[in-house]
């Protein structure tokens, strides 16, 4: 995927952080999306949670780099 390279590349850390949020969203719905089936009964969502872990990620992702 070429946009997990973004945030490393980016001066900004908070542009950095928001990027390696989403790129870590994206990774998650993908592997959501290969594991159910978005067109039958059960939507492909994260959970509160989920999302928060996500976007904690991200922001450790670029803080820790």
């Amino acid at each position: 995927m070429e946009g997990m390279e973004l945030p490393g590349g980016l001066r900004s850390r908070r542009l950095a952080m928001e990027s390696a949020s989403i790129v870590n969203i994206a990774e998650r719905l993908n592997g959501l999306l290969r594991r159910r089936d978005p067109l039958g009964a059960r939507r492909v969502v994260l959970s509160k949670p989920g999302y928060v872990w996500c976007v904690l990620r991200g922001v450790l992702q670029v803080v820790f780099s």
